[in-house]
């Protein structure tokens, strides 16, 4: 095999591995347009950091372990043993928290999950950190 027949193919293989992983799913409401769904999500996503915020104010969370612990995940990134077990299971549990309120606030709005082969080609769609939108 030449070197000319190979780079195509290795380009490729760079181009798929550099591309993020898919959602897991999309929040979607039929008829509004993608910026609408976008408004939508950015006042839950603000509502949920504060509910989150609020949550874990309470000194409960200071003798709690993390749930990523109590789940026995891995976390992605090495230990840090110069990091607070306190913290970083508040700053956990806060984020699940967030998750829940962001998912609540956008089901009360009426806004349904759909998975990725579930999106039609002809809808936009967004990805946020904390999941994806898709709008007409």
């Amino acid at each position: 095999m030449s070197a000319r027949s190979i780079f195509p193919v290795l380009a490729l293989f760079l181009a798929a591995g550099c591309s993020g992983p898919k959602p897991q799913f999309y929040w979607y409401y039929p008829g509004r347009t993608l910026e609408e769904v976008k408004a939508d999500y950015s006042e839950c996503e603000c509502k949920a950091q504060e509910e989150a915020a609020k949550a874990v104010e309470d000194e409960y969370f200071d003798r709690l372990r993390s749930p990523v612990a109590l789940a026995g995940d891995k976390p992605s990134a090495k230990k840090n043993k110069s990091v607070d077990p306190a913290l970083q299971a508040r700053t956990d549990w806060g984020e699940l928290y967030k998750q829940n309120a962001l998912a609540g606030c956008m089901q009360s709005r009426g806004y349904v999950k759909l998975r990725p082969d579930q999106i039609s080609p002809n809808l936009k769609t967004k990805e946020f950190r904390m999941g994806a939108i898709a709008g007409e």
